[in-house]
């Protein structure tokens, strides 16, 4: 005896009308979150705008020239600094063994690693 199914398209159509009615109940923000629970935030206590930067409207003047929060260094103390780490660089440079001896120094240890290792474990 075959079992009788019911159609998809009931199922499918039952889906559809359940979630359509929920669709219908919405939750509103007072729901969610009472008033109560607000936190209400603090006033600040935001210094003035300086009159000298600020238009005859109230707004921001932003042509007013800027002006520099520490003093530049001049073109020859640049060139000066700059020759100086250069100098520093390639000393670091021709002092440096190369990534040939640091794997030389590495490939060292590693072939009594194992068998020190070993020792080790075994209480010998």
């Amino acid at each position: 005896m075959a079992r009788l199914r019911p159609p998809a398209f009931s199922t499918a159509s039952g889906m559809v009308m359940a979630l359509s009615l929920a669709a219908c109940t919405t939750v509103s923000l007072q729901d969610a979150m009472p008033v109560s629970a607000e936190v209400q935030p603090a006033p600040v206590d935001a210094p003035a705008p300086d009159p000298a930067y600020t238009g005859p409207d109230g707004y921001p003047d932003l042509n007013v020239p800027m002006e520099a929060a520490a003093p530049q260094i001049s073109d020859e103390d640049f060139e000066a600094t700059s020759a100086e780490l250069r100098a520093r660089r390639d000393g670091l440079a021709a002092r440096s063994a190369g990534p040939r001896a640091s794997a030389d120094d590495l490939r060292r240890p590693a072939g009594s690693h194992g068998a020190e290792t070993l020792k080790a474990i075994e209480g010998r």
